[in-house]
Parts: structure tokens; C-alpha cells; sequence
């Protein structure tokens, strides 16, 4: 056995023999490990998701070692104890995930690093939809189902403080039975709350119900069976159980289906949808001989028919040496991401922002291995397929992979991270100059890519040996604006809508009285909610928007105050003046679940105010008259004042146009033939005022379209030839359209 002065011997006698003593060892000088390598430091299991905006790692290391941790916001260290223990706090990315590398340091030794990947999450979930049960009831059994954040916990809050938890599948749908233990001989009213908790821990605003239990209640109301919250058929089957025996009547935007129960209690109704949106559907018992109705059951469904747009591919090697390769993108949030290949279709799911990334395995073919990929929304639309072809060459030999990280960011240096092959050399190309570095003999490597600012950066990452990674990242250092819609400045009503515009798939941050909400805008950018004012008095609302790289508007302040129990008249998004159409739909809002009667047409219309406020009602007009239409929503018996639309109906077509055009002077000569240059026209008080007007030239089949003034003049351009043949006709206001006649030139 050496003694520490046997060892001080040989290291006297390398250096007079002048050998590297780190050599003789076989150390890498690459890693500081001149004195001999050292083990990574042994982590203790810790949460792959949090809130909290840093997280405290704790683990085992050599006694006095420096444990350095890199990879969140700023690099964090600290010294392990006598006993090798250490704990370290580390401040995260916000809303991103992140790969944090813990390395200990002895003297010049370094350790490779342990690695823990984690993501920091501090955005709630949205309010879940919840299918409530009916009241008042009989029986004290409810059954509630809805959607939140796909695998979230969903916390039920019943009768005297009892909580339930369920967790929601990977689409978002939860459901939950249970019986209320309540007591059965006097009416009582159950507040119910359910609120939803994601990975992360954080929760969702409530929603929540009165249910009233009275065992006088007359008649129950129908139980309607789970559906999908989002459809793309213009009707769908409504089913579920009510007494037997009696009518149920369900209602929708577009009208109402009556179906008589089985011997069972069994129904199914056909039910049509307005298109397009929101739909509140409501199903009510009704005795067939006293004509008794019961509360309604409601479920809310989805109707969306419009193909999602194609999925946007992140640029990429058409050839590589890696039988694996990793697709990135963008599509339509929540859209699943479909791509088609040789060994069958491989799936992921876009985020909230819409971004997604797949790995995919090519075949060493000789040729190009071809991918179909479509987007798939929650309604089952399917977009338009978009290719993809990658060459599988085992020649080119390196590996190249890329951690997780921000494909829309703020700040102005990026900093990726991955694996490539041991020691090779990592050049980064696109950004603001070219970046690099060299992996190490475990392959890991860091570079920081400086970006081109407020613009999109296509990264070109590629190693020394012939991988390559094409990625996109997007600097966005701007604020975002946000343009609301404006306020009530008092209602009655226990909600109110928020809606407006700004960035595309940005987080609208909501604080009611300080309790905190959140909405979503979609892909334009347009966003639109509900949310309860609660039962203060005077209500606080503050709104802010944060976009997908962090940025965050200034907050705006607002404040409500709540009105007396009284309906409030609907909002129309439009009242169109004039129309050739016997039918019309009116949209706009209200309070949600109220109904909505119009008159002054042709007949009285009705419709329901879906859960989100909105309102679509059809409207057969009286023909070519005006009609001054009264518009109310109604509670019951309690009815709004009228809110007022006067809409003429015309459908009768204008006269033929009687003008005679002049060519302002120009002598209409062969050269004008032959190259058909534009004339100028005009002829003076011969159609409708303001009547659209098209010229015609039937011999080229070139049209001009012009607007007559209010003397019902008309000026023009078109190429033509004396010999031509040209006809013109006029479209009034109502969008009627003249037989076509010859145009007279004088």
C-alpha cells in the first residue's frame, strides 16, 4: 500500500521525467477532471411540475463538493455538508419546460452532470363547463359531467363541506354520481361548486349551482346522457330518462323537438344546432294531461363544421443520419396532429398556443420517407394534409437532439440545449451571427444564439459530423395591446361578458374582487367569456393580456356595480337596414339561459341565450315593407324593456338600367380595338341612387364594377371596341339584381 508520501514520490519523479501526471491517469481535461473524475451528484425524487417559480432540489454529493445547477433562469449553487447533503434553490423559466444540469465540483474535479427535467407552470385553468344536475328535484342522486384541462382533478364541493374528487380524462370530460345525505322531508337548496386543479396545482375559478331538493316537487326533469361538448353535425341525438309516460320537450337556438318517453323512461330526441357556436340545450318533462312542465335539464354543446387549418411545419432536414427524427409546429390549439407515415399514423396533440413536436422514425429506404400530416380540431374536422419527406442516410453518422424550450420568447439570447455526438463541434446558424460550441465526452452541450429581434428566427443547428435540426423561434419583445370591448358600468345580472381582441393565443388575466380568472383568444386573436361578478355589491374587475413570448399589457381597471333582480334588454351584434332575404338571423347577448321574443315580423320568433351569452334567432320578415322589429329577453314572467330594430324587406328588382354613356371625348379608333385600352364612361341619373352597377364585355369577359352617387349617375372604365358587345345591370341596396340589357354608347 502507498502512503500520501509515496504519492508525493511519484509525483516528484513524473516531473523530473516531464510526464503530465493528468495524462498517466487517463483524465479529461476537458471536464477539469485533472485530479480524477468524480460521480454526479444523486438527486432525491422530486415533482416534474410546479407553480411555484422556483423549486429547492436536494440530493447527496461528496462532503464540502460545490453543487452547481444550470438550466433555469439564472445558474444556482451551493456547498454539500459534512454529510454530503445539500439543497439548493433554483429559480425557473416561468411557463416553460426546462432540463436543469447539477454538477458537483472537488478541487479541479468536475462531475457530468444529473439531470431532472421540470416544467414550470404558473397559469390556472379555465372555469370547467359543467353540466348541472335539474332543479328543484325529488331525489336527492345527482349525476354532473363537463369538460376542463384535459387530466386535471376536479373538485366537487357538496352539501355541508363534503368534497369529491375526480380526475378528467385526456380529452377534458369528467363526470361524477353521487347522493346527497340531506334531509328528505323539507325543501333544501344545495350550493354546489366545482373547480378544477391542473398538474401543476393551479386552480381554476368556480363554477357553481344552486340545486333545490323539495319532496313536493311535481314533476323531475329529464336526465340527459353525457355528450361530446364539441359536434360538427348540423343535428344530434339528445338522449336520457325522465318519468314515464310524459313529454319532453327539448329546445335548442333552432327550435324545439317534443318526443313522448318509453315504458323505460327512455328518449331520443333530434335536436338541430345554429352553426357555428355555442349552443345551450334545454330539455324540460311536460305532463301530456295538465300541461305541468318541469325545470329544465341543460346541456351545453359545441357546433363547429370549419376545417382547422393545415399544420405548419417547422423546417427540416431532407436528409440525416438519425433513424429518428423530431417534427415541430404550429395548428390549431387542442387540434390533434396526425401524420401519416409507413409504419401507420403517429399522433400528438398541439398545446394551448397551438405548438406542437412529435418524433418520427424513418426507413433506411434508399429514398425519401413520405409523411401526411392533417390537423384533427375537437369537433372532428379535418384540415388539408400538408407533405413531408426525409431521407434516412446511415453515412452521415451524427446524432443530434434538442431539449425542450421556447419557440416564442423575449428575451434576446436563446439558449439551446441538447445531445450531439462526444466531442463534436455545434454551429447554430440564423440568428443575430453564428453561435457554437463543442459537446462533451457525454454529449451535452450549451449554446446561446443571439437573436434577430421582433422577428422570426429559422435556426439552422447542425454538427461537424452531418446532423442537422432546422428550428423556429420567434423573438417577440413587445408588450401586447389589448382592445376590450367596453363594460356595463352597473347590470343585474350575476354574470357579465368579456370579450375583444389582441395577440392570437394569448392568456387573458381576469381579477374579480381580487379573485383570479383566465380566457383564452383563439388563433385571430379574439376572445370571449363569461364570468361571475359574485355577490358584492360594487365589483373590481381588473383585465391584462399576456402573450405567448411573456410579454404583459399595462392592467385596465374596471368597476360594476350590481342593479336590483331586474332583466336587462339584449345587446344586437347587428341590425341589417335593408334586405332581399324573407328570413333573417339577429345575434347578440344577453344574460345566459334567458329567452328572447321578437316581434313586429312576419311572425312572433323566439330563442334561448346559450351559456356563454349569446343569442341566434331566425326572423321570417313581412315582405317589401319595413319592419320595425321589438326585441326582449324574458325570465318567466319577467320581461325586459325593447331593444329596437327597424329592417326593410325588398325583394323586388330594379328596373333595367336606362343609360346612354358617353366616351368623355374619346374617338373610339382601331388602335383602341386592337389593344382594347380603357375607356372612360359615364351616363347621368339613370339607375337607383347608390345602386351597384356591372359592365360587361361579353366579347372579352372583362367586368367593371362601380357604384353609382346619389343622383343615381354612373362613371366607368373598360377595355373595349366599338364592335363589342357589352350589357349592364344594377343591384340595389337590398341586393336585388335587374335583368342585364345592351349599353348604349351616344
Amino acid at each position: 500500500m502507498k502512503t500520501p508520501h509515496s504519492r508525493i514520490n511519484l509525483y516528484f519523479i513524473a516531473a523530473l521525467l516531464w510526464i503530465p501526471v493528468a495524462a498517466s491517469t487517463g483524465c479529461d481535461g476537458a471536464h477539469l477532471n485533472y485530479g480524477g473524475s468524480i460521480d454526479s451528484p444523486l438527486l432525491d425524487e422530486s415533482a416534474d411540475i410546479t407553480n411555484q417559480p422556483a423549486i429547492t432540489l436536494t440530493g447527496t454529493a461528496i462532503a464540502g463538493a460545490k453543487v452547481i445547477v444550470e438550466g433555469g433562469s439564472t445558474p444556482a449553487e451551493t456547498v454539500a455538508d459534512a454529510d454530503g447533503r445539500f439543497a439548493v434553490d433554483v429559480d425557473l423559466r416561468l411557463n416553460a419546460e426546462q432540463r436543469l444540469e447539477v454538477r458537483q465540483e472537488l478541487d479541479v474535479r468536475r462531475s457530468e452532470p444529473a439531470l431532472a427535467d421540470i416544467e414550470q407552470d404558473s397559469i390556472a385553468p379555465a372555469r370547467p363547463i359543467v353540466q348541472w344536475p335539474s332543479s328543484p328535484r325529488r331525489s336527492p342522486a345527482i349525476f354532473l359531467s363537463g369538460m376542463t384541462e384535459a387530466d386535471a382533478h376536479v373538485m366537487i364541493a357538496l352539501e355541508g363541506g363534503r368534497t369529491l374528487e375526480v380526475v378528467a380524462d385526456g380529452d377534458g370530460h369528467f363526470e361524477c354520481g353521487t347522493e346527497l345525505d340531506i334531509d328528505l322531508s323539507v325543501a333544501v337548496n344545495v350550493e354546489l361548486e366545482v373547480w378544477a386543479r391542473d398538474a401543476a396545482g393551479n386552480e381554476s375559478a368556480p363554477a357553481g349551482n344552486n340545486v333545490v331538493f323539495d319532496p313536493n316537487a311535481t314533476l323531475v326533469a329529464p336526465s340527459l346522457d353525457p355528450m361530446d361538448t364539441y359536434v360538427n353535425t348540423p343535428t344530434v341525438e339528445v338522449t336520457g330518462t325522465a318519468d314515464t309516460d310524459v313529454i319532453v320537450v327539448v329546445r335548442s337556438p333552432r327550435g324545439e323537438e317534443r318526443v313522448r318517453t318509453e315504458a323505460d323512461g327512455s328518449f331520443a330526441a333530434e335536436v338541430a344546432l345554429a352553426l357555428n357556436t355555442e349552443n345551450l340545450i334545454r330539455a324540460h318533462a311536460e305532463d301530456p294531461g295538465t300541461g305541468e312542465m318541469s325545470a329544465a335539464s341543460v346541456l351545453t354543446l359545441i357546433h363547429d363544421d370549419i376545417a382547422p387549418g393545415a399544420p405548419v411545419l417547422d423546417p427540416v432536414a431532407d436528409r440525416t443520419g438519425m433513424p429518428t427524427i423530431r417534427v415541430t409546429g404550429s395548428a390549431e390549439a387542442e387540434a390533434t396532429v396526425r401524420f401519416d407515415g409507413p409504419a401507420g399514423d403517429t399522433d400528438t396533440r398541439a398545446s394551448g398556443s397551438g405548438h406542437f413536436a412529435v418524433d418520427l422514425a424513418l426507413e433506411a429506404s434508399g429514398s425519401p420517407t413520405h409523411f401526411d400530416a392533417v390537423a384533427i380540431d375537437l369537433a372532428g374536422n379535418v384540415s388539408a394534409s400538408v407533405g413531408l419527406d426525409v431521407e434516412l442516410d446511415l453515412d452521415l453518422g451524427g446524432t443530434l437532439t434538442l431539449d425542450p424550450f421556447d419557440r416564442i420568447t423575449s428575451d434576446p439570447t436563446l439558449t439551446l440545449r441538447g445531445d450531439a455526438s462526444a466531442g463534436a463541434v455545434v454551429t447554430v446558424m440564423g440568428g443575430d451571427g453564428a453561435s457554437g460550441a463543442t459537446a462533451g465526452s457525454d454529449g451535452r452541450f450549451v449554446v446561446d444564439v443571439d437573436l434577430n429581434l421582433d422577428i422570426r428566427n429559422e435556426l439552422h443547428v447542425m454538427t461537424d459530423d452531418g446532423a442537422e435540426i432546422y428550428v423556429s423561434v420567434i423573438h417577440d419583445g413587445t408588450a401586447p395591446i389589448l382592445d376590450l370591448d367596453p363594460l356595463p358600468d352597473s347590470t343585474s345580472s350575476p354574470t357579465v361578458r368579456v370579450s375583444g381582441d389582441t395577440e392570437a393565443n394569448a392568456v387573458i388575466e381576469i381579477l374579480v374582487n381580487g379573485h383570479p380568472d383566465t380566457m383564452m383568444s383563439d388563433g385571430s386573436g379574439s376572445f370571449s367569456g363569461t364570468i361571475d361578478l359574485g355577490v358584492d355589491a360594487h365589483v373590481l374587475i381588473d383585465i391584462r393580456v399576456v402573450d405567448q413570448a411573456g410579454n404583459m399589457s399595462d392592467w385596465e381597471h374596471h368597476e360594476i356595480d350590481r342593479t336590483e333582480d331586474t332583466v336587462e334588454p339584449p345587446t344586437l351584434s347587428e341590425c341589417p337596414e335593408i334586405t332581399s332575404e324573407r328570413t333573417i338571423r339577429l345575434t347578440g347577448y344577453a344574460a345566459a339561459g334567458l329567452d328572447i321574443h321578437v316581434s313586429g315580423a312576419a311572425r312572433v320568433a323566439t330563442g334561448i341565450v346559450d351559456a356563454s351569452g349569446a343569442f341566434a334567432v331566425d326572423v321570417e320578415l313581412a315582405a317589401n315593407v319595413v319592419n320595425d322589429l321589438v326585441i326582449r329577453a324574458a325570465d318567466g314572467s319577467t320581461t325586459s324593456s325593447a331593444t329596437n330594430c327597424s329592417v326593410e324587406h325588398d325583394d323586388v328588382p330594379p328596373p333595367a338600367p336606362a343609360c346612354e354613356f358617353d366616351t368623355l371625348g374619346l374617338d373610339l379608333d382601331v388602335s383602341i380595338c386592337i389593344l382594347r385600352l380603357g375607356v372612360d364612361l359615364r351616363a347621368t341619373a339613370c339607375v337607383e341612387a347608390y345602386a351597384w352597377v356591372l359592365i360587361e364585355n361579353l366579347e372579352t369577359g372583362v367586368q367593371a364594377w362601380v357604384q353609382a352617387d346619389a343622383q343615381g349617375s354612373v362613371s366607368a372604365s373598360i377595355g373595349m371596341c366599338t364592335t363589342d358587345d357589352l350589357t349592364i345591370l344594377q343591384v340595389d341596396a337590398a341586393g336585388n339584381a335587374s335583368a342585364a340589357v345592351d349599353l348604349m354608347l351616344n
